[in-house]
Protein backbone atom coordinates (compact mmCIF):
# COMPACT_ATOMS: atom_id res chain seq x y z
CA UNK A 1 0.00 0.00 0.00
CA UNK A 2 2.50 2.40 0.88
CA UNK A 3 4.55 1.49 -2.27
CA UNK A 4 1.41 2.12 -4.50
CA UNK A 5 0.76 5.72 -2.71
CA UNK A 6 4.28 6.62 -3.23
CA UNK A 7 4.26 5.95 -7.07
CA UNK A 8 1.05 8.13 -7.05
CA UNK A 9 2.71 11.03 -5.95
CA UNK A 10 5.57 10.86 -7.65
CA UNK A 11 6.41 13.86 -9.72
CA UNK A 12 5.49 13.60 -13.45
CA UNK A 13 6.53 16.31 -16.52
CA UNK A 14 5.23 15.87 -19.98
CA UNK A 15 7.25 15.27 -22.75
CA UNK A 16 6.10 17.68 -25.44
CA UNK A 17 5.57 21.14 -23.04
CA UNK A 18 8.55 20.05 -20.45
CA UNK A 19 5.94 20.82 -17.23
CA UNK A 20 6.11 19.69 -14.03
CA UNK A 21 3.09 18.13 -12.05
CA UNK A 22 3.91 16.97 -8.85
CA UNK A 23 1.52 13.84 -9.55
CA UNK A 24 -0.35 12.11 -12.12
CA UNK A 25 -3.55 12.86 -10.45
CA UNK A 26 -2.45 16.36 -10.33
CA UNK A 27 -1.32 16.46 -13.83
CA UNK A 28 -4.64 14.93 -15.17
CA UNK A 29 -6.90 17.06 -13.38
CA UNK A 30 -4.98 20.31 -15.09
CA UNK A 31 -5.04 18.87 -18.20
CA UNK A 32 -8.59 17.59 -18.43
CA UNK A 33 -7.99 13.84 -18.45
CA UNK A 34 -11.02 11.63 -17.49
CA UNK A 35 -8.49 10.00 -14.71
CA UNK A 36 -4.47 9.50 -14.30
CA UNK A 37 -4.31 5.75 -15.60
CA UNK A 38 -3.45 6.71 -18.99
CA UNK A 39 -1.13 8.86 -17.71
CA UNK A 40 0.25 5.96 -15.84
CA UNK A 41 0.10 3.69 -19.63
CA UNK A 42 1.80 6.32 -21.01
CA UNK A 43 4.60 5.94 -18.07
CA UNK A 44 5.00 2.41 -18.43
CA UNK A 45 4.88 2.11 -22.06
CA UNK A 46 6.16 4.89 -23.75
CA UNK A 47 2.59 5.66 -25.28
CA UNK A 48 0.85 8.51 -26.43
CA UNK A 49 -2.16 10.31 -24.50
CA UNK A 50 -4.16 13.09 -25.51
CA UNK A 51 -1.13 13.96 -27.61
CA UNK A 52 1.06 14.24 -24.87
CA UNK A 53 3.96 11.53 -23.47
CA UNK A 54 4.84 11.61 -19.50
CA UNK A 55 7.87 10.30 -17.84
CA UNK A 56 8.60 10.46 -14.12
CA UNK A 57 10.28 13.44 -13.27
CA UNK A 58 12.78 11.85 -10.10
CA UNK A 59 13.94 9.30 -12.93
CA UNK A 60 16.22 9.63 -15.75
CA UNK A 61 14.63 10.35 -18.84
CA UNK A 62 14.03 7.66 -21.41
CA UNK A 63 15.88 8.18 -24.73
CA UNK A 64 13.57 9.17 -27.48
CA UNK A 65 13.02 5.71 -28.95
CA UNK A 66 10.64 4.79 -25.87
CA UNK A 67 8.46 7.32 -26.49
CA UNK A 68 5.91 5.84 -29.20
CA UNK A 69 4.30 7.80 -32.04
CA UNK A 70 0.20 8.42 -31.83
CA UNK A 71 -1.45 5.65 -33.21
CA UNK A 72 -3.53 8.66 -35.69
CA UNK A 73 -1.98 11.85 -35.98
CA UNK A 74 -4.49 14.73 -34.32
CA UNK A 75 -6.82 16.25 -36.82
CA UNK A 76 -6.97 20.14 -36.87
CA UNK A 77 -10.43 21.43 -35.27
CA UNK A 78 -12.12 24.80 -36.20
CA UNK A 79 -14.63 26.40 -33.77
CA UNK A 80 -17.13 28.17 -36.23
CA UNK A 81 -18.43 30.83 -33.71
CA UNK A 82 -14.34 32.29 -33.05
CA UNK A 83 -12.77 31.27 -35.93
CA UNK A 84 -9.56 30.03 -34.02
CA UNK A 85 -7.96 26.57 -35.49
CA UNK A 86 -6.74 24.02 -33.02
CA UNK A 87 -4.03 21.45 -33.35
CA UNK A 88 -6.65 18.51 -32.19
CA UNK A 89 -9.98 18.22 -30.55
CA UNK A 90 -8.49 18.15 -27.06
CA UNK A 91 -6.00 21.11 -27.66
CA UNK A 92 -9.91 22.99 -28.53
CA UNK A 93 -11.42 21.39 -25.92
CA UNK A 94 -8.97 22.85 -22.89
CA UNK A 95 -9.38 26.22 -24.58
CA UNK A 96 -13.64 26.25 -24.11
CA UNK A 97 -13.46 23.76 -20.74
CA UNK A 98 -14.98 21.21 -23.00
CA UNK A 99 -14.39 17.00 -22.87
CA UNK A 100 -12.63 16.27 -26.25
CA UNK A 101 -14.98 13.48 -27.34
CA UNK A 102 -17.72 15.94 -27.23
CA UNK A 103 -15.79 18.58 -29.93
CA UNK A 104 -15.36 15.69 -31.74
CA UNK A 105 -18.98 14.65 -31.79
CA UNK A 106 -19.61 18.40 -32.63
CA UNK A 107 -17.25 17.67 -35.51
CA UNK A 108 -18.49 14.96 -36.87
CA UNK A 109 -22.37 15.89 -36.35
CA UNK A 110 -22.24 19.53 -36.57
CA UNK A 111 -24.19 19.42 -32.86
CA UNK A 112 -23.16 22.46 -30.66
CA UNK A 113 -21.56 21.50 -27.52
CA UNK A 114 -21.45 24.73 -24.94
CA UNK A 115 -23.00 27.27 -27.31
CA UNK A 116 -20.08 26.19 -30.09
CA UNK A 117 -19.78 24.19 -33.21
CA UNK A 118 -16.90 22.84 -34.60
CA UNK A 119 -15.76 21.52 -37.58
CA UNK A 120 -12.68 19.60 -38.49
CA UNK A 121 -9.98 21.56 -40.20
CA UNK A 122 -8.57 19.13 -42.54
CA UNK A 123 -11.67 18.95 -44.32
CA UNK A 124 -14.17 21.73 -46.48
CA UNK A 125 -15.55 23.38 -44.35
CA UNK A 126 -19.48 22.01 -44.02
CA UNK A 127 -22.50 24.06 -45.39
CA UNK A 128 -24.65 26.21 -43.00
CA UNK A 129 -26.96 23.39 -42.86
CA UNK A 130 -24.98 21.01 -40.80
CA UNK A 131 -24.41 22.46 -38.08
CA UNK A 132 -27.64 22.66 -35.63
CA UNK A 133 -28.39 23.20 -31.88
CA UNK A 134 -28.46 20.71 -29.64
CA UNK A 135 -31.84 19.29 -28.26
CA UNK A 136 -32.53 19.24 -24.48
CA UNK A 137 -33.52 16.16 -22.92
CA UNK A 138 -36.92 17.05 -22.56
CA UNK A 139 -38.62 17.86 -26.12
CA UNK A 140 -42.25 18.25 -26.46
CA UNK A 141 -44.68 15.92 -27.55
CA UNK A 142 -48.14 16.64 -29.72
CA UNK A 143 -51.05 14.53 -29.85
CA UNK A 144 -51.82 14.70 -33.96
CA UNK A 145 -55.63 13.55 -32.77
CA UNK A 146 -55.83 16.47 -30.26
CA UNK A 147 -53.82 18.88 -30.85
CA UNK A 148 -52.41 19.03 -26.99
CA UNK A 149 -48.60 19.37 -26.41
CA UNK A 150 -46.91 17.88 -23.98
CA UNK A 151 -43.78 18.07 -22.14
CA UNK A 152 -41.39 14.76 -23.03
CA UNK A 153 -42.39 11.60 -23.09
CA UNK A 154 -43.40 10.55 -19.52
CA UNK A 155 -45.95 13.15 -19.23
CA UNK A 156 -47.72 11.53 -22.43
CA UNK A 157 -47.45 7.76 -21.42
CA UNK A 158 -48.62 8.27 -18.05
CA UNK A 159 -52.24 8.96 -18.70
CA UNK A 160 -52.27 6.40 -21.22
CA UNK A 161 -50.78 3.82 -19.08
CA UNK A 162 -47.67 2.66 -21.06
CA UNK A 163 -43.84 3.44 -21.04
CA UNK A 164 -42.13 6.33 -22.06
CA UNK A 165 -40.36 4.08 -24.33
CA UNK A 166 -43.48 3.51 -26.36
CA UNK A 167 -44.50 6.95 -27.00
CA UNK A 168 -40.58 7.41 -28.02
CA UNK A 169 -41.23 4.87 -30.79
CA UNK A 170 -44.33 5.54 -31.57
CA UNK A 171 -42.68 9.06 -32.46
CA UNK A 172 -40.12 7.37 -34.30
CA UNK A 173 -41.57 5.36 -36.49
CA UNK A 174 -45.59 7.18 -36.48
CA UNK A 175 -47.10 4.10 -34.87
CA UNK A 176 -50.55 4.76 -32.97
CA UNK A 177 -50.77 4.17 -28.96
CA UNK A 178 -54.28 4.09 -27.45
CA UNK A 179 -55.46 4.79 -31.04
CA UNK A 180 -53.56 8.48 -31.32
CA UNK A 181 -50.22 9.68 -32.86
CA UNK A 182 -47.39 11.83 -31.57
CA UNK A 183 -44.76 13.93 -32.83
CA UNK A 184 -42.02 16.49 -31.92
CA UNK A 185 -43.35 19.19 -31.65
CA UNK A 186 -39.95 21.28 -32.08
CA UNK A 187 -39.75 19.80 -35.53
CA UNK A 188 -42.13 20.23 -38.64
CA UNK A 189 -45.02 18.03 -38.41
CA UNK A 190 -44.31 14.71 -40.48
CA UNK A 191 -46.39 14.35 -43.82
CA UNK A 192 -49.58 12.20 -43.26
CA UNK A 193 -48.40 9.30 -44.77
CA UNK A 194 -45.42 9.04 -41.82
CA UNK A 195 -48.14 8.00 -39.41
CA UNK A 196 -49.62 4.37 -39.26
CA UNK A 197 -52.99 3.52 -39.72
CA UNK A 198 -54.75 2.60 -36.61
CA UNK A 199 -55.52 -1.38 -36.11
CA UNK A 200 -59.15 -0.98 -34.86
CA UNK A 201 -59.65 -3.52 -31.44
CA UNK A 202 -62.47 -6.06 -31.43
CA UNK A 203 -65.99 -4.35 -31.65
CA UNK A 204 -64.06 -0.89 -31.82
CA UNK A 205 -63.46 1.68 -34.70
CA UNK A 206 -60.53 3.54 -34.77
CA UNK A 207 -62.46 6.95 -33.90
CA UNK A 208 -63.61 4.80 -30.26
CA UNK A 209 -60.24 4.03 -30.09
CA UNK A 210 -59.05 7.65 -30.20
CA UNK A 211 -62.15 8.85 -28.16
CA UNK A 212 -61.35 6.46 -25.13
CA UNK A 213 -57.61 7.27 -25.97
CA UNK A 214 -58.67 11.02 -24.89
CA UNK A 215 -60.81 10.01 -22.46
CA UNK A 216 -57.95 8.45 -20.53
CA UNK A 217 -55.29 11.52 -20.96
CA UNK A 218 -58.29 13.69 -19.72
CA UNK A 219 -59.58 15.06 -23.49
CA UNK A 220 -62.56 13.44 -23.36
CA UNK A 221 -63.96 14.68 -26.95
CA UNK A 222 -67.07 13.39 -28.23
CA UNK A 223 -68.04 10.78 -26.15
CA UNK A 224 -69.57 9.19 -29.03
CA UNK A 225 -66.09 8.41 -30.40
CA UNK A 226 -66.72 11.75 -33.05
CA UNK A 227 -69.48 9.43 -34.94
CA UNK A 228 -72.71 11.32 -35.52
CA UNK A 229 -76.23 10.08 -34.67
CA UNK A 230 -77.90 7.80 -37.56
CA UNK A 231 -81.05 8.98 -38.59
CA UNK A 232 -83.36 6.64 -38.29
CA UNK A 233 -85.10 5.68 -41.29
Amino acid sequence: MADRDAKRKRPITCLETGVTFESAYRAAKELGFADSRNIFRSIQRGTCTQGLHFYYADAPKPSPGFFLPPNRPPRPVVCLDTGETFESAFQAGRAFGIAAGAVRTSASTGVERNGLHFYYGDEPKPGPEFFRERHSKTRPIVCLETGETFDGNPAVARPLHVSPATISQAVRYGTPVAGLHFYHGDEPKPAPEFFKPIKPERGKSPMQMAAAARAAAGNPGRPDGGQRPRRAV
